[in-house]
Parts: structure tokens; C-alpha cells; sequence
């Protein structure tokens, strides 16, 4: 019986990570913050955005920032409000159909989500979720109130 070497038992090396083309770490949640709070603050005193920022938030953002921008300046973004203060977003797109947008969970009912994000991981999100996110740092959506019931029907589609 041969004697069992000391490396015999050790474990392979695990996988090296894919490569992604954004950085996932705890630390971008961070910086993403910290620019929509950024933009906040700047375009409630100026009712602009200086062109620091904007390299900055094309930076992190890239692809989808200008068309999420161009949506932003055509006013696309509502955000509907039932009666308990729950809240839904919705954005029109280029094309004219209605997506309903979480921020929260960075969720988008578009193609494009499904796909640049979520499959090929080409973007962090898509030009709609962040159309909302511009928005509502910026203050440039419209509100509309709905019931209860229109709320559900809306989170079923």
C-alpha cells in the first residue's frame, strides 16, 4: 500500500469568477447612492447638472444613461400612489409601452432588462429603472393617485 501524499486530500482551486464588465461588490450599491444623493442636491439648488457629475454618473452607468436622461427631459416617469402610500413606478418608453418599474429591487418588466442585465450583465440596469431613479432625485415625475384595487391589478399584469 502506497502512502497517501499530503496533497492527495487538499481541495481543487475553486473557479476563477466570471468576468463581469461592473463591479458587483458591496461597494457600488455605495457609490450609486451617493451619486443619485449627489444629483439631489445639486439639481434642487442649480436645476442643472454639472458636467463632473454626468461623467461621473456615465461612468457607473453608461449605455443606459442618455436614454434614461432623454426619458427624465420628456417627463415619462409617473409614480402611482394608493391610498395606503404604497407606490408603483411606471415609465413610458420610446416606443410608448408602459413598463412598471421596483427601484427598490432595481426590476424592470422590459426586454431589455431581462436580457443587458440579467442574462448577458452588460449593465447594472436598464434605461427605465433608471429613468426612475433620475427622476425622483431630480423631482421631474408626475404622480397620479390610484385605489387599492388598480394597485393589484397593476402588480398581476
Amino acid at each position: 500500500m502506497e502512502p497517501v501524499g499530503e496533497h492527495e486530500h487538499e481541495l481543487p482551486s475553486p473557479p476563477p469568477k466570471p468576468r463581469c464588465e461592473y463591479d458587483t461588490s458591496p461597494t457600488l450599491p455605495r457609490v450609486y447612492s451617493a451619486l443619485l444623493s449627489e444629483l439631489k442636491q445639486e439639481y434642487s439648488k442649480t436645476k442643472e447638472i454639472s458636467d463632473d457629475l454626468m461623467r461621473s454618473l456615465n461612468f457607473v452607468f453608461r449605455e443606459p444613461l442618455l436614454p434614461a436622461m432623454q426619458l427624465v427631459d420628456k417627463r415619462r416617469t409617473k409614480v402611482l400612489q394608493c391610498p395606503t402610500g404604497r407606490c408603483v413606478y411606471q415609465v413610458e418608453g420610446s416606443s410608448g409601452t408602459i413598463y412598471t418599474c421596483y427601484p427598490s429591487s432595481h426590476y424592470c418588466s422590459c426586454l431589455s432588462f431581462q436580457y443587458t442585465v440579467l442574462r448577458r450583465e452588460e449593465a447594472l440596469l436598464c434605461k427605465h429603472v433608471l429613468a426612475i431613479q433620475l427622476s425622483l432625485a431630480m423631482g421631474l415625475y408626475t404622480t397620479e393617485f390610484i385605489t387599492n384595487e388598480e394597485l393589484v391589478e397593476i402588480l398581476l399584469l
